[in-house]
Parts: structure tokens; C-alpha cells; sequence
């Protein structure tokens, strides 16, 4: 049972993060009745018209109660620690440290900035030594991972799967619960490490996928523009690619939308 400060100061945060939400809402939704409201002046319509259908129409109270059980509801979930407080995120989401000693207690517990820097400026300014480091695999954690590794600190990446599995056993998954079960994961070893490439070998694969994205563009603009032609008729056929944009001009200058 969570003490009283504990708890008001989780109502508190849940208030402040929920009623902008509300607000907004309520706002667009009164934007929206004002323009409807004037859209029907114009169309000489006093008032609105009543919905067509069959099923009951509650009141606004109702939806109201409605509404407010919901909130209720997720409120004793946020309590009951099943999912975090709701949070808006500018950017990518924050990292959550957790260091263990040899005997698998927890020293220290953070929230960082997912940055190299963020993590090499805590992990720094512990007063135990650092042993090892581990990352879950996933977008960031090749960046992470050679940051650390420049910084001198000796950084695993986990497989993703093999993590998943082993956390499966949690009830209640948060990213804090998650973070001291990596944390375990690496002080018994029970983890396969993941090949980090290295940075030129990341930038080659970078190359090669932006090419790739722009050739697979490059010809779905092509075929839409076939598609485009054979609905009038002209068929481009098959055409070298230095030949297809005078082949297409070809075309559309016989067109008569194309004279006009």
C-alpha cells in the first residue's frame, strides 16, 4: 500500500498529465459545434439534425459518468504499478540504469537521456567500479554501445529474444522492472552477446539502404506513371531508363487534356 505523499503525489502527476489532454479535446470539440452551428445558418437550419439511427443516443451525463469511470479506472492501474504514469515524449524515449552488486541487490536506480554522453556522465560519477555494461538490442543501441565502448567501459549488447523470454516470468512489466531484470541477466551471464558492427560497416548498410529506398521510389513512380497512361490509352511499353522521359513526353503531347 503506497503512503499518502506517495499517493497524492501520483494523483497530482496524473492531473497535470491528463487534463491538457481533456482540455484539448474539449476545445476542438467546441471549434467543431461552433462551425457546424454556423455552417447551418448559412444553409437557413435552426438547429441540428437528429441522428438517424435505431441504437439509444446516451445524454451527455451519461457520457460524462462514462468518461470519468475510465479515468478512475486508469488511475487504479497507474496506482497498482500494471503500466507508468501516460507521458508525452519529445524525441527518443529515456534510458533507466540500474546498477546491482555481486550479490544481485540494487545500488543505484536513474533516468538518463538515451545519449552516450547522458550514460558516460552517470556511470562516471558512481563511487563503485562499473564491471560491465549491458544494452538490450534495439534502434539505439549500436550508438550507445560505441560510445560506451570509446568511453573505456566494457558494453554487451543482449538479443532481444533471449531477453524477452527471460523477463517473460514478470506480472507487471514496466521499463524500470525490465531494466533490473538485464541487470540480473548480465550478473549471472544467462544472456547471448549480439555482434556490434562496427562504424564503417554501419555507414556502408546505411548507404545501401538509402539506395535501396530511393530505387524502390524511383520505380513506383514509374509504374504509377504507366498506370497513369493506360488509363488514357497509351501504353509506354518497354523503354530504357535514359529513353523513359521522352517516351512520356511523346505520349502526352497527343493527349487533348495535354493541349489545353
Amino acid at each position: 500500500m503506497p503512503s499518502p505523499a506517495t499517493q497524492f503525489a501520483t494523483r497530482t502527476a496524473y492531473g497535470a498529465t491528463q487534463l491538457p489532454r481533456i482540455a484539448w479535446y474539449v476545445g476542438q470539440g467546441a471549434i467543431m459545434n461552433r462551425l457546424a452551428q454556423a455552417a447551418r445558418e448559412q444553409e437557413g437550419e435552426s438547429r441540428r439534425p437528429r441522428a438517424r439511427t435505431n441504437a439509444p443516443i446516451p445524454d451527455r451525463a451519461r457520457l460524462v459518468e462514462d468518461m470519468a469511470a475510465l479515468f478512475r479506472r486508469d488511475l487504479a492501474n497507474v496506482e497498482a504499478c500494471i503500466y507508468p504514469l501516460p507521458a508525452d515524449h519529445d524525441g527518443p524515449l529515456p534510458t533507466l540504469p540500474c546498477l546491482v552488486d555481486a550479490s544481485g541487490q540494487v545500488v543505484r536506480e536513474a533516468k538518463v537521456e538515451s545519449k552516450p554522453d547522458a550514460l558516460i556522465h552517470f556511470l562516471r560519477s558512481q563511487d563503485v567500479p562499473i564491471v560491465r555494461v549491458a544494452l538490450e538490442a534495439g534502434p539505439l543501441s549500436q550508438w550507445l554501445h560505441a560510445g560506451l565502448r570509446a568511453a573505456g567501459f566494457e558494453a554487451v549488447l543482449l538479443e532481444t529474444r533471449h531477453v524477452k523470454a527471460a523477463l517473460s516470468a514478470m506480472t507487471v512489466k514496466t521499463d524500470r522492472r525490465d531494466a533490473r531484470g538485464i541487470a540480473q541477466l548480465l550478473r549471472l551471464g544467462w544472456f547471448r552477446p549480439v555482434h556490434a558492427k562496427s562504424t564503417g560497416a554501419q555507414e556502408v548498410r546505411a548507404l545501401l539502404t538509402a539506395r535501396k529506398l530511393i530505387q524502390g521510389k524511383c520505380l513506383d513512380i514509374e509504374s504509377g506513371i504507366r498506370g497513369v497512361l493506360r488509363g488514357f490509352g497509351l501504353k509506354v511499353g518497354p523503354v530504357s531508363k535514359g529513353r523513359f522521359e521522352a517516351r512520356v513526353v511523346e505520349l502526352i503531347g497527343v493527349t487533348p487534356c495535354s493541349r489545353r
